[in-house]
């Protein structure tokens, strides 16, 4: 009988295995670019076994050094397959991102406007990457993507994690000529394209929290990080970070600690390609980000609303001035969210809302 090799929890661990793998800028050969992580990986996912002595060949590294790696995947959240006679597998398929299928099923559209694409098997924060590319003169449309982040970040400094493989971690560099004071709300305007790229996807009924979260069924699927850097009234530029769950299992979810779901559980458990994933959602993302400025988030607050879970629901706002009870109206044109509170509208630009009753209590996480 096969034993699966159990990981070691990787929500708790500080990772010491740094091995960027940088796929591709744009017309760069992929192959010269790949590391031993990446390669085996791609032999593990075999349906057949293969000895840790086969594994060696192929990679030109001893047995020790093969049993070593895999101990690293171990690490990683990634669940190896051993069994005695045979040797080694992936205990299930893993799809890694792939720079040639990516681009491939990009739309021309949004191909043209692709710069450069970077993925790497494990790297701090795509965010934080491409942040200090931008510093460096990187251009508009210059994507990072990573399989595994050791720091990966959400809102409010709050960390990103997920098991290697197991979502989809991207961000995207635009800049803009007229200052960020006129970028409000665009995070909102991200969310709503990717409920749409969502729904191309085969999922129904995914919904948009205030302000960055996308739900399925009272439960998170992805959220979103932007970034902004520049003048106010002159040249700048955002990164928006996107963290999508692809296939979470049940130990990562449980120690995520909050209701969470993923990809394959919202389609039906209905297989996806994690390339296709990905270009499906630049398909959505870099449009608008393309047009943002022009078009503002004013073109986006109606189907924002139609994807409002929270939509005249009685909430409670948490935020730095304390908490605060009323139904939600929606949003206004900069993206505050807009509460009717004992019949006085009010607006407010940042916090986080919890669904509660007629009596104040909170009932839901969502």
């Amino acid at each position: 009988m096969p034993h699966r090799r159990r990981p070691v929890p990787w929500l708790c661990e500080t990772m010491s295995l740094m091995m960027s793998l940088r796929i591709a800028m744009i017309g760069c050969d992929p192959s010269r670019a790949m590391d031993t992580t990446a390669r085996l990986l791609q032999l593990l996912s075999s349906a057949e076994s293969r000895s840790g002595t086969e594994l060696g060949a192929e990679l030109g590294i001893s047995r020790a050094a093969v049993w070593k790696q895999i101990q690293q995947l171990d690490e990683l959240g990634v669940e190896v397959e051993s069994t005695r006679g045979k040797g080694y597998r992936l205990a299930s398929p893993l799809e890694l991102l792939d720079t040639e299928q990516i681009l491939a099923a990009l739309d021309a559209q949004t191909r043209d406007s692709v710069s450069a694409l970077d993925v790497h098997v494990q790297i701090d924060s795509t965010n934080t990457h491409l942040m200090g590319l931008a510093t460096q003169g990187a251009s508009s449309g210059h994507v990072v993507a990573a399989e595994y982040q050791t720091a990966g970040r959400g809102r409010h400094g709050r960390n990103w994690v997920a098991p290697l493989g197991s979502s989809i971690c991207l961000s995207v560099l635009w800049r803009y000529h007229d200052g960020a004071t006129q970028l409000s709300g665009l995070s909102l305007a991200a969310g709503v394209v990717i409920v749409d790229a969502l729904s191309e996807l085969g999922v129904v009924d995914a919904g948009l929290k205030w302000p960055n979260d996308v739900l399925w069924k009272q439960q998170k699927l992805a959220g979103l990080l932007v970034e902004v850097a520049g003048d106010a009234a002159g040249p700048c530029y955002i990164v928006l970070g996107l963290g999508l769950n692809i296939t979470l299992a049940d130990q990562a979810q449980a120690e995520i600690g909050r209701p969470v779901t993923d990809l394959t559980t919202a389609t039906g458990g209905q297989p996806v390609s994690r390339n296709q994933v990905a270009a499906t959602l630049l398909n959505h993302l870099i449009p608008m980000l393309d047009s943002f400025e022009r078009d503002s988030l004013k073109s986006y607050v109606d189907r924002w609303s139609r994807y409002n879970i929270l939509q005249d629901q009685r909430v409670t706002l948490y935020s730095g001035n304390g908490e605060t009870q009323g139904r939600v109206v929606g949003i206004n044109d900069t993206g505050a969210l807009v509460l009717d509170c004992d019949g006085e509208r009010r607006t407010f630009n940042g916090g986080e809302v919890s669904l509660t009753n007629a009596e104040g209590i909170e009932v839901s996480g969502a």
